[in-house]
């Protein structure tokens, strides 16, 4: 118990270490051409490409190797089209002049109002150009709504060095063994577990340092985007519309509005799983949450979305995962370890 309680100590003074930024002239990588696999880009530098940490009682936390390289990172905010909004005032001027001169013909001359042929066609042709014009900037303005939720675009953003990102969300089998407890509604070992506030979220990952020797923590948010991208630039790491993410999450369309367990969706390009939808995510970032989850509609699971919570707050749907960076451990003493090879990991 004293044992344990010094370590734990030890990893809290460690803060400063896992939040640490490595000197990118002594500790670069090579980049990730975004053509290999991560397995061969493993290979290239001589690191293992998937990672599990021995949680005892046979349970493991399977992780996978995120390559270094650039990822675009955010949503460019979305900008006023002029010749959209062109579009909607010349037809709308043009329609209501032609209106306007018709009315005023027929109330001169005391005649019922009519139509030739020329200024019918006209007047449709240009409440057309209206109708279009006034569609692409009411698109615009969905698109700026949405964008406002979003991680502020900074475009193509280095990460210096690989790093291990958990296959799946922590699951309730994972917290459990940590943390002794499951504080989800829905019970089930393979489930996400949720209910989870940001502060359980570092709890969790202070425990589990402990108990494997290596410091898991929270993802930032360039972290956490870059994994869920796999060098995709699109709304989801597979495709722009619904169908895309019904795919590879699950959403409040496709859910039952329930979660699922993990990992029955298709990964993304670097082999996770559920980085759309299932459960929100904690990230480092005080108390920022990515990923969406099974009840919210699809714009709410994009890439780019982030979320806010107060920190204690434990909401259905908001769970976690972990991430390990490639060389920081525990001093002596601390853990039983991780393991890495080609057998089949429990989640």
């Amino acid at each position: 118990m004293n044992v344990q309680a010094t370590l734990a100590g030890l990893v809290l003074s460690l803060s400063s270490v896992i939040g640490h930024e490595p000197d990118a002239t002594t500790l670069q990588y090579p980049p990730w051409d975004g053509m290999e696999s991560v397995e061969q880009y493993a290979t290239r530098v001589n690191l293992p490409w998937r990672l599990a940490l021995d949680l005892g009682n046979d349970v493991s936390l399977e992780l996978v190797l995120i390559p270094a390289g650039k990822a675009s990172i955010g949503t460019a905010r979305p900008q006023v089209s002029w010749p959209a909004v062109g579009m909607l005032a010349l037809g709308l001027m043009g329609a209501g002049t032609l209106a306007v001169i018709v009315f005023m013909r027929a109330w001169w001359w005391n005649k019922p109002c009519q139509w030739s042929l020329g200024s019918l066609l006209l007047f449709i042709f240009m409440v057309g150009m209206a109708m279009n014009g006034g569609f692409a900037c009411w698109r615009i303005e969905m698109a700026q709504q949405r964008a406002k939720y979003d991680q502020i675009y900074v475009g193509d953003q280095d990460i210096c060095r690989p790093f291990f990102m958990g296959k799946y969300e922590v699951t309730q089998r994972q917290y459990q063994q940590i943390v002794g407890d499951n504080p989800s509604d829905n019970k089930s070992p393979l489930l996400p577990v949720d209910m989870v506030s940001w502060e359980d979220a570092q709890a969790f990952c202070q425990a589990a340092s402990v108990k494997t020797g290596r410091i898991v923590r929270l993802p930032n948010e360039v972290e956490w985007e870059c994994a869920c991208r796999a060098g995709s630039r699109t709304g989801y790491y597979s495709g722009d519309d619904e169908e895309a993410l019904a795919q590879v999450g699950w959403y409040k369309r496709n859910s039952g509005m329930h979660m699922h367990a993990v990992g029955e969706k298709k990964p993304n390009g670097f082999g996770i799983y559920d980085m759309h939808g299932n459960v929100y995510e904690w990230c480092r970032e005080m108390p920022v949450n990515r990923g969406g989850s099974y009840y919210e509609e699809a714009p709410f699971c994009r890439s780019a979305y982030r979320d806010r919570e107060s920190t204690t707050g434990r909401e259905l749907g908001y769970g976690l995962r972990v991430l390990v960076e490639i060389d920081q451990v525990l001093p002596d003493g601390g853990g039983t370890g991780g393991s890495t090879g080609d057998r089949d990991f429990t989640r």
